[in-house]
């Protein structure tokens, strides 16, 4: 009864003197017309912030166990009211602990903790805690044991709950220029752009809102630091072997060009994707790649606009052999052919060149090539994801 008569004693206090106002400024604004928008304003207002208190009214602004030490009555109040009850009514505790977890492995940010909530399972129904206390779920289910009569102990759980995922605008706030990838990755620009776009990193352009100025492209942080541990451990550059290996097999053949056929004027002068070469991170097999590149360029140009430009010369052939044996050892980590001197030129004066002895028949190296395409290993950007790219 006392109960009910206090709720309706503060919801009379809160109602008069909103009528009240309300009343004055109806009044006001009918001596003065010049008014009417700040009444119409004013009593929006009002009435939302009215809406909004007796809305709350029932929510629960703290619980009381009384008296303390040893208490025999469990005290509910609420925003308009309280309720009373024997601790008798209790019939369960529980303290909750709130985990928030990243959102995913992108996240920069650990799990952390949101508090401990406290429930109460009464013969009236569930009462939480407001608010979450910013406690350790052991403290908070030994303080809670205390205040407790005998033969009800507290339940201790918790409970885990994603981080809300950032949008886009608000990810790339964090996110790297081209600058800081190629620093993260050991690589020029040009290079660092190149690899990441064939391994598809995950970025955005912020555009300056010129019409002359394509804006900056900005990479995500977790994906790029993910491919620098793998440059770092020689995946990327087993990466980019076979990937060579790949490309340099088209070499030669009719009817394959490298590059698209907007540009097939110059299909015989991009024959691989220089910027692999810079991450086979062997300096051999470095200079051996760009011989080659050479020599192919060099042939390329001698045989610049021709449809059909016909079979490799002898030396470029050997030597394109000797390229792809080497890159095949690197794949499966062996030791390099022995060194021999490239050619100098696309006719050697003193006869054909030839590679070291040892060299597999052209039937063995196509097996060996086919052997590294297939044990191409994998960049990965998430470590629960796995796409090959190629």
């Amino acid at each position: 009864m006392w109960s009910a008569l206090s709720g309706a004693l503060t919801l009379g206090v809160v109602t008069l003197p909103l009528v009240a106002l309300l009343g004055l400024i109806n009044l006001h604004a009918f001596l003065s017309g010049a008014l009417a928008d700040v009444y119409l304003f004013v009593t929006l207002g009002l009435c939302v912030g009215f809406a909004f208190a007796v809305g709350r009214r029932h929510d629960v602004h703290r619980v009381e166990f009384l008296p303390a030490g040893r208490p025999t009555e469990l005290r509910v109040v609420r925003m308009v009211g309280r309720s009373s009850m024997p601790i008798g009514d209790l019939r369960e505790a529980t303290a909750v602990e709130h985990i928030e977890t990243p959102y995913d492995e992108c996240d920069p940010d650990p799990e952390c903790s949101l508090g401990v909530e406290v429930r109460l399972h009464t013969a009236l129904g569930l009462v939480s805690s407001p608010r979450h206390l910013r406690t350790s779920l052991r403290a908070a289910g030994d303080e809670l044991d205390a205040m407790l009569p005998d033969g009800i102990t507290t339940a201790r759980r918790t409970e885990y709950s994603p981080r809300r995922r950032p949008t886009i605008e608000q990810e790339r706030k964090s996110w790297w220029r081209l600058e800081q990838v190629a620093g993260a990755w050991n690589l020029s620009t040009a290079d660092a752009r190149a690899l990441a776009l064939r391994l598809q990193v995950r970025c955005s352009v912020k555009s300056s809102g010129s019409t002359y100025d394509p804006g900056v492209t900005l990479y995500e942080p977790y994906a790029v630091k993910m491919v620098a541990g793998q440059l770092a451990d020689g995946t990327v550059a087993r990466y980019a072997v076979s990937v060579l290996l790949e490309q340099l097999a088209r070499v030669g053949a009719p009817g394959e060009p490298i590059v698209p056929a907007r540009r097939a004027h110059r299909t015989r002068e991009l024959f691989f994707e220089r910027f692999l070469v810079a991450l086979l991170g062997e300096a051999e097999l470095t200079a051996r790649c760009e011989v080659l590149r050479r020599l192919l360029q060099a042939w390329g140009h001698t045989h610049r606009g021709e449809s059909d430009p016909g079979a490799l010369p002898t030396e470029v052939a050997a030597y394109l052999s000797y390229v792809q044996y080497s890159l095949c050892c690197a794949a499966h980590r062996q030791d390099l052919p022995a060194h021999v001197p490239p050619p100098t030129s696309l006719d050697c004066p003193a006869g054909p060149w030839s590679g070291p002895a040892g060299m597999p028949a052209a039937d063995e190296l196509a097996a060996h090539v086919q052997r590294a395409l297939a044990d191409r290993p994998v960049v990965r950007l998430r470590r629960q994801q796995s796409p090959e790219l190629a």
